[in-house]
């Protein structure tokens, strides 16, 4: 009987901290990277759904896949390199904006590789992905 109820006991006392860290989630966070404007990494289990989430406005570039890792909010309108640590490595891309973004394989806009239409949403092209370095956001 003691037996018993030691261990109802241990179960309603809650989880151990072996159990909860096995069942606890890691809280997705979008997080500012010091000197960099623009650039955001973002961790946690659910940064697939976070990521374009983040993207609140603007043109956004990330570092993996369908929206995924590190994002990068290009600042305005006109020419900009890509952050030293996001050089040749944009995967994706959500252009929230009416304009067209050019994209170029070398900083200070040299190799047009081509335009990024209007409300694009999805996976840099093969050809450009990995391989930007600037772009331009054509505002009027």
């Amino acid at each position: 009987m003691l037996a018993v109820f030691a261990a109802v006991a241990a179960t309603l006392a809650g989880p151990t901290a072996a159990s909860a860290s096995a069942t606890a989630r890691d809280v997705t966070r979008v997080t500012p990277v010091p000197g960099e404007e623009g650039r955001y990494r973002i961790t946690g289990d659910d940064r697939g759904a976070a990521a374009w989430d983040a993207c609140g406005g603007g043109t956004c570039f990330f570092s993996e896949y369908d929206g995924v890792g590190d994002l990068w909010v290009v600042p305005a309108c006109g020419r900009h390199n890509v952050p030293r640590e996001f050089n040749d490595r944009l995967t994706s891309a959500w252009n929230r904006t009416p304009y067209i973004v050019l994209v170029f394989k070398d900083s200070n806009q040299g190799k047009y590789q081509g335009p990024m239409p209007a409300w694009f949403k999805g996976n840099l092209a093969p050809g450009h992905n990995n391989e930007t370095s600037s772009v331009d956001v054509l505002c009027m």
